[in-house]
């Protein structure tokens, strides 16, 4: 692992334990949150309490709150919960972004890779697999020596439609 690491030709990924490192609530808190507001809109507490017992698949239960709640709406609650924590990122994810590697995939569609870049200060791009033109650009370019580092969201950023943010 060393020696790969000193040719700087890694692609590094990130997932979910990340988030919660750079200042985000836990998925636990954040379904809480989306059951409350599908008790809200139904009216119905036993709804919410049904799709978080019957589905133990985090994403799966995240999914299936938002489909009670209708599309814009989910939408709407998926940008504010994934928007800019505000809370400082912590060291263990700043010494994860320091590793020389080339680029990072991250299965999450929150801001936690960026952020963590923006606290060390190191350049970097966001791509989404909601545009194709991003995969393209970075299936050209992620094995060019030098090239700026690019985040890469596999699953969708917060900010895309919800229909190409992956839940499951």
């Amino acid at each position: 692992l060393c020696d790969a690491l000193r040719t700087e030709r890694i692609i590094g990924v990130m997932g979910a334990g990340i988030s919660n490192w750079a200042g985000y609530d836990t998925w636990d808190a954040v379904l809480g949150r989306l059951a409350e507001e599908v008790t809200a809109v139904t009216g119905n507490p036993a709804i919410a309490a049904d799709i978080r017992r019957l589905n133990e698949n985090k994403l799966h239960q995240a999914q299936k709150l938002g489909d009670q709640i209708g599309n814009v709406a989910f939408q709407e609650f998926i940008r504010r919960e994934f928007a800019l924590p505000g809370k400082p990122v912590h060291e263990v994810i700043k010494n994860l972004v320091r590793l020389p590697v080339s680029h990072f995939l991250t299965l999450n569609f929150d801001g936690s890779g960026e952020l963590s870049h923006d606290a060390v200060g190191l350049p970097y791009r966001t791509l989404s697999t909601a545009d194709a033109q991003a995969q393209l650009a970075f299936l050209a370019d992620c094995h060019v020596r030098g090239a700026r580092r690019m985040i890469f969201h596999l699953h969708g950023l917060f900010t895309d439609a919800i229909a190409n943010i992956a839940l499951h």
